[in-house]
Protein backbone atom coordinates (compact mmCIF):
# COMPACT_ATOMS: atom_id res chain seq x y z
CA UNK A 1 0.00 0.00 0.00
CA UNK A 2 1.47 3.44 -1.24
CA UNK A 3 -1.16 5.59 0.21
CA UNK A 4 -4.70 6.50 1.40
CA UNK A 5 -6.49 9.29 -0.85
CA UNK A 6 -9.93 9.15 1.12
CA UNK A 7 -12.31 6.71 2.73
CA UNK A 8 -12.88 4.49 -0.97
CA UNK A 9 -9.49 5.50 -2.56
CA UNK A 10 -5.93 4.20 -2.76
CA UNK A 11 -2.51 4.00 -4.30
CA UNK A 12 -0.96 0.61 -4.76
CA UNK A 13 2.06 -0.19 -5.72
CA UNK A 14 1.95 -3.27 -7.99
CA UNK A 15 4.58 -4.74 -10.69
CA UNK A 16 4.45 -2.55 -13.46
CA UNK A 17 4.28 0.40 -11.68
CA UNK A 18 1.62 2.94 -9.27
CA UNK A 19 -2.26 2.10 -9.74
CA UNK A 20 -4.87 4.01 -8.23
CA UNK A 21 -7.72 2.02 -6.30
CA UNK A 22 -11.05 2.30 -6.17
CA UNK A 23 -13.09 0.12 -3.73
CA UNK A 24 -15.56 -1.82 -4.88
CA UNK A 25 -19.12 -1.54 -3.29
CA UNK A 26 -18.33 1.15 -0.53
CA UNK A 27 -18.93 4.96 -0.87
CA UNK A 28 -17.08 6.94 1.70
CA UNK A 29 -17.32 10.96 2.37
CA UNK A 30 -14.27 12.77 0.52
CA UNK A 31 -11.47 14.02 2.45
CA UNK A 32 -12.29 17.65 1.93
CA UNK A 33 -15.95 16.58 3.25
CA UNK A 34 -15.15 18.23 6.76
CA UNK A 35 -14.71 15.77 9.68
CA UNK A 36 -16.43 13.03 8.37
CA UNK A 37 -14.15 12.49 5.34
CA UNK A 38 -11.12 13.28 7.46
CA UNK A 39 -12.27 10.43 9.99
CA UNK A 40 -12.99 8.37 6.93
CA UNK A 41 -9.70 8.60 5.42
CA UNK A 42 -7.99 8.20 8.68
CA UNK A 43 -9.77 4.46 9.18
CA UNK A 44 -9.00 3.39 6.04
CA UNK A 45 -5.18 4.61 6.59
CA UNK A 46 -5.38 2.55 10.33
CA UNK A 47 -6.52 -0.60 8.36
CA UNK A 48 -3.94 -0.42 5.47
CA UNK A 49 -1.42 1.80 6.79
CA UNK A 50 1.80 3.25 4.17
CA UNK A 51 3.80 -0.25 3.23
CA UNK A 52 1.28 -2.38 4.26
CA UNK A 53 1.10 -5.97 2.27
CA UNK A 54 -2.26 -5.94 0.37
CA UNK A 55 -3.94 -8.21 -2.25
CA UNK A 56 -6.57 -6.82 -4.77
CA UNK A 57 -9.52 -9.33 -5.99
CA UNK A 58 -11.39 -8.18 -8.50
CA UNK A 59 -14.99 -8.74 -9.89
CA UNK A 60 -16.44 -7.95 -13.47
CA UNK A 61 -15.52 -5.26 -14.35
CA UNK A 62 -11.42 -4.01 -13.69
CA UNK A 63 -11.70 -0.55 -14.38
CA UNK A 64 -13.98 2.76 -13.87
CA UNK A 65 -14.40 5.65 -16.74
CA UNK A 66 -11.51 7.13 -14.55
CA UNK A 67 -9.09 4.82 -14.88
CA UNK A 68 -9.13 3.96 -11.48
CA UNK A 69 -8.77 -0.15 -10.95
CA UNK A 70 -12.02 -1.59 -9.08
CA UNK A 71 -11.07 -3.71 -6.37
CA UNK A 72 -11.93 -5.89 -3.24
CA UNK A 73 -9.11 -4.68 -0.93
CA UNK A 74 -7.39 -7.54 1.52
CA UNK A 75 -5.13 -6.77 4.33
CA UNK A 76 -4.04 -9.92 6.55
CA UNK A 77 -6.94 -11.89 5.09
CA UNK A 78 -9.29 -9.10 6.00
CA UNK A 79 -11.83 -7.73 3.67
CA UNK A 80 -11.06 -3.91 3.87
CA UNK A 81 -14.40 -2.94 2.02
CA UNK A 82 -16.66 -4.74 4.60
CA UNK A 83 -14.30 -3.01 7.79
CA UNK A 84 -14.83 -0.11 6.34
CA UNK A 85 -18.59 -0.36 6.56
CA UNK A 86 -18.71 -3.02 9.35
CA UNK A 87 -16.88 0.05 11.71
CA UNK A 88 -19.32 2.68 9.90
CA UNK A 89 -16.48 4.79 8.00
CA UNK A 90 -18.66 4.21 4.80
CA UNK A 91 -22.32 3.00 3.41
CA UNK A 92 -23.25 0.21 1.04
CA UNK A 93 -22.78 1.18 -2.42
CA UNK A 94 -23.33 -1.29 -5.25
CA UNK A 95 -22.77 -0.69 -9.23
CA UNK A 96 -23.99 -3.54 -11.68
CA UNK A 97 -22.33 -5.48 -12.32
CA UNK A 98 -19.33 -5.61 -9.51
CA UNK A 99 -21.92 -6.79 -7.26
CA UNK A 100 -20.37 -9.97 -5.86
CA UNK A 101 -20.35 -8.90 -2.04
CA UNK A 102 -23.60 -6.53 -2.15
CA UNK A 103 -25.88 -8.51 0.15
CA UNK A 104 -23.30 -8.61 2.93
CA UNK A 105 -22.06 -4.99 2.39
CA UNK A 106 -26.23 -3.81 2.65
CA UNK A 107 -26.49 -5.63 5.51
CA UNK A 108 -22.73 -4.36 7.34
CA UNK A 109 -23.90 -1.01 6.28
CA UNK A 110 -27.28 -1.65 7.72
CA UNK A 111 -25.96 -2.61 10.88
CA UNK A 112 -23.77 0.25 11.36
CA UNK A 113 -26.28 2.70 10.96
CA UNK A 114 -28.65 0.89 13.16
CA UNK A 115 -25.52 0.63 16.18
CA UNK A 116 -24.75 4.03 15.46
CA UNK A 117 -20.42 3.13 14.70
CA UNK A 118 -18.13 5.39 13.35
CA UNK A 119 -19.48 8.01 11.69
CA UNK A 120 -23.14 7.52 12.81
CA UNK A 121 -22.05 8.06 15.67
CA UNK A 122 -21.54 11.93 15.02
CA UNK A 123 -24.70 11.70 13.41
CA UNK A 124 -23.77 12.00 10.18
CA UNK A 125 -26.06 10.68 7.41
CA UNK A 126 -26.23 9.78 3.35
CA UNK A 127 -27.14 13.51 3.16
CA UNK A 128 -24.99 15.29 5.66
CA UNK A 129 -21.61 13.27 4.65
CA UNK A 130 -22.06 10.70 1.94
CA UNK A 131 -22.31 10.89 -1.44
Amino acid sequence: MKRVVDGDTLDVVLEGGDRRVRLIGIDAPESDEGECGQLAEEHLVSLAPAGAGVRLAFDAECQDAYGRDLAYLFHDDALLNAAMLRDGFAQPCPFEPNTAYAETFRCLGERAAAEGTGLWALGCNRDACFR
